[in-house]
């Protein structure tokens, strides 16, 4: 497997962990928030969902050192960060009830068309 395909399945396992590690993380804090009148550090420590989140980051932190170091950050962040932007407005409004706007859709395509040219042009 080329150095390439490497470098796009190493972004896309980063992208769809980090994301599902946002969404769990949002879903955590809406049920802490949602079953009391304010932030209870003690309810927040024992949410599933907030903790298997921030796991999902650790991970993804050790996933991200790993491709750095054979990779380079100019092509990896604009990919990553495209990517997981994209994911997330997925994984909101699917899995979170939140509706996108009509500019924030255009803006994603928008996202997604520029890192089929970075692809092109740096891979």
């Amino acid at each position: 497997m080329g150095l390439e395909k490497n470098l796009i399945i190493g972004i896309s396992a980063y992208s769809v962990i980090l994301s599902i590690s946002q969404l769990l993380m949002k879903k955590g804090l809406a049920l802490v928030h949602s079953e009391s009148k304010g932030w209870e550090w003690g309810r927040l420590l024992l949410q599933r969902e907030l903790i298997l989140g921030l796991l999902l980051q650790c991970s993804c932190v050790l996933l991200w050192i790993f491709l750095l170091r054979i990779h380079k950050l100019s092509l990896m962040f604009p990919l990553a960060a495209g990517m997981s932007f994209a994911l997330i407005t997925i994984g909101s409004n699917v899995w979170l009830g939140e509706r996108p706007t009509a500019r924030g859709l255009m803006g994603m395509v928008l996202i997604l068309g520029g890192i089929i040219l970075l692809q092109e042009v740096n891979l």
